[in-house]
């Protein structure tokens, strides 16, 4: 082989280790795995990196015009990995501020923590629902303000008694004393 062809072998190798290129998949690629453009070049569909991958998973799939990082070994694209994902203008950082964990969502859903303020928001799109499952019970502790009504399938207790029980004393106790007819009782007999 002669060392001019082995020479542009290896600057095309080097050029392709890593390479900038935006993901534009069109549709029948695998979940896991998405398609790049990086200038006139379409790659195949490659694997995305993503945080866990074994007995936990993530996943989040990197959509069309995310700019991403496709990392190659021995320089080989067809070996490709997507490292997803970088600013750019289009999609730029939303913020300047490294106390900040924000997720924000196409929708308008944005979860946001800030460790300087020691605060969790979570702010969903109009007409959005919020569904927590946990058959072991949920354990709330701090006050509780919530503004709308409240919904219950089964009794609701406080450190006194059940609503049931409330019930139960309220809808069958007497008055002592009572004439019938259009008299007014007197105080109930019932201790709290």
């Amino acid at each position: 082989m002669d060392v001019y062809r082995i020479l542009e072998d290896l600057e095309r190798r080097l050029s392709n280790l890593l390479r900038i290129g935006v993901i534009e998949n069109k549709g029948g690629e695998p979940s896991d795995k998405v398609r790049v453009r990086i200038g006139e070049l379409h790659t195949k569909p490659l694997p995305w990196l993503t945080h866990r991958a074994g007995n936990d998973k993530t996943w989040w799939k990197p959509e069309d015009g995310e700019q991403v990082l496709v990392l190659s070994p021995f320089g080989d694209l067809a070996q490709g990995v997507v490292l997803p994902s970088l600013y750019k203008e289009q999609f730029s950082a939303p913020y300047n501020d490294a106390g900040k964990h924000i997720t924000e969502y196409a929708d308008g859903a944005r979860i946001e923590y800030d460790r300087n303020a020691h605060k969790l928001t979570a702010q969903l799109p109009g007409g959005a629902t919020t569904e927590l499952t946990s058959s072991g019970g949920i354990t709330f502790t701090g006050d509780l303000l919530v503004n709308g009504n409240i919904t219950a399938t089964q009794d609701i207790t406080d450190s006194t008694r059940s609503m049931q029980a409330d019930r139960d004393i309220y809808n069958g106790h007497n008055h002592p004393g009572v004439a019938s007819g259009p008299s007014t009782t007197g105080a109930v007999a019932q201790k709290q």
